[in-house]
């Protein structure tokens, strides 16, 4: 197909890893959704994509911005599909960068562990940033009421 050592390479085994567990995760929060909150939207004349965008889709963010933390993490850790599949390294991401850099110049354990502390940097930050949205959305159906 003429892909390997692009950035679709790495992009289209991602979608078909990633996709099942994304559909398992917001089937699970829209089936816990009230259905009086859909009936009263038909009440007041919402038709089927109203009711989607206007009413599911804002109560949905929680779980949809928890489930993009955890893809972004999944995704930036991963390391087996940049290392088999891109060969370029202008084109392999970071943790693929780092499995080539470790036998290139010798095994330099400080320079390795500098390398995976950058690498590590972005997940910490992106976590510590939505760590109140992702425990929201882990909490949301704890708790009835």
């Amino acid at each position: 197909m003429g892909i390997l050592n692009t950035r679709w390479a790495i992009i289209l085994p991602l979608i078909g890893l990633f996709m099942p567990f994304s559909v398992f995760w917001m089937r699970a929060h829209f089936v816990n959704m009230p259905e009086e909150l859909s009936e009263s939207a038909r009440i007041d004349g919402a038709n089927v994509w109203q009711l989607f965008w206007r009413v599911h889709v804002p109560l949905a963010a929680p779980a949809t911005s928890s489930l993009a933390i955890l893809l972004f993490l999944w995704t930036w850790n991963q390391f087996l599909l940049a290392i088999v599949l891109v060969d370029d390294p202008l084109h392999r991401t970071m943790s693929g960068a780092l499995g080539a850099f470790q036998g290139q110049w010798g095994t330099d354990i400080p320079l390795l562990c500098a390398g995976a502390l950058l690498i590590l940097a972005p997940t910490l930050v992106i976590f510590l940033i939505f760590q109140r949205r992702f425990v929201t959305a882990l909490l949301q159906g704890s708790l009835k009421g």
